[in-house]
């Protein structure tokens, strides 16, 4: 299968809304012969596939934070709460994707 921008843009906006790249295969009809080589692609930094995946998860959380973050400006707890409780994973998880590479 050849990955093109379109489908490296696919994969960005399936990242954004949360999509596993297990999901993300399967919306894509990779076939099940090439599924475990395209999977492999979301594990390597140097891949566009992993690029494109990751600014989708980014953009995601940016969107996310950014709306909390407008409602805690506005007195909303839950959203003050939530908004401290997503840095902390964000944090975690950026410590084990540097210690442990996931």
């Amino acid at each position: 299968m050849t990955i093109d921008e379109q489908i490296l843009k696919r994969i960005r906006d399936m990242g954004a809304i949360g999509h596993t790249p297990a999901q993300i295969a399967s919306l894509l009809r990779i076939p099940a012969a090439e599924r475990e080589a395209f999977l492999d692609e979301f594990t390597r930094p140097e891949t566009k596939v992993y690029e494109s995946y990751a600014n989708g998860k980014a953009m995601m959380d940016y969107n996310t934070n950014v709306e909390l973050a407008r409602a805690a400006e506005k007195g909303d707890v839950e959203a003050i709460t939530k908004l401290d409780e997503r840095k902390q994973e964000q944090r975690a998880n950026e410590l084990l994707a540097d210690l442990f590479g996931i």
